[in-house]
């Protein structure tokens, strides 16, 4: 189990990519991944704020796309929050500045004042073993949020728009997305996700509009007489 903490001052608010979802999530994930004593890693000198790691583990751990994750870093390096050193085998990634974001008398403060209260604790069992129980709990309820979130992906992101390419190849793919984001424009109160855009194809007919039901057409296929209901040739 994970302990410990970092310190994340609110000036974080400010920062140029505060807004960017994807490079925000990877730069909190470098902090609390990043080494807060120097270790050694197959006989490599990881030292404090430093971790080994790759692309494909970064995104899977912030639930990204490979080159999203790869589009974060380079913003992150673009700016001097990190370095990186990329070989065949790893990437070492350097926090910079990490003593900021990792206030060793602030920890030390907190350790001892954490043993104060245990030793507080210590006629009052029971009460602690709630309260683990409940956060227990609680990081169950995190893990299976997490587990939902990721099983109702709705992102129109390129892994969803290739499986579209296979499932509809005689439709230009790339011409539908952007109608259908000009439809969106003029509709604001619909939402663009995976489940319209598929429904916009599914209604799409090959370099054309979506496909309108054509009532009139429809009657005038009809057996004689079954427009009016009696289901009856006679």
């Amino acid at each position: 189990m994970h302990r410990g903490f970092i310190v994340l001052h609110r000036k974080i608010l400010d920062w140029q990519w505060y807004d960017d979802n994807p490079t925000l999530k990877l730069f909190v994930h470098l902090l609390l991944s990043a080494n807060h004593v120097a270790k050694k890693w197959r006989k490599i000198d990881v030292g404090r704020g430093q971790l080994i790691t790759s692309t494909e583990n970064l995104a899977k751990a912030c639930c990204l796309s490979p080159q999203r994750t790869r589009t974060a870093i380079n913003k992150l390096k673009s700016t001097g929050e990190i370095t990186s050193r990329a070989t065949n085998r790893f990437t070492l990634i350097t926090v910079i500045n990490y003593d900021s974001y990792q206030d060793k008398e602030l920890i030390a403060t907190s350790k001892a004042t954490g043993e104060l209260t245990n030793k507080q604790q210590t006629n009052n069992k029971q009460t602690t073993t709630t309260k683990q129980c409940n956060n227990e709990n609680n990081e169950n309820n995190i893990v299976n949020t997490g587990t939902k979130r990721k099983k109702e992906k709705t992102e129109v992101d390129e892994e969803f728009l290739s499986k579209m390419r296979e499932c509809y190849p005689s439709i230009n793919i790339a011409e539908e997305l952007n109608k259908a984001k000009a439809w969106i424009i003029s509709n604001p109160h619909r939402r663009f996700n995976r489940r319209f855009f598929n429904g916009w194809l599914s209604r799409s007919k090959p370099g054309g509009q979506p496909e309108k039901f054509d009532a009139m057409e429809w009657l005038k296929n009809l057996p004689e007489g079954k427009e009016n209901g009696n289901g009856s040739d006679n």
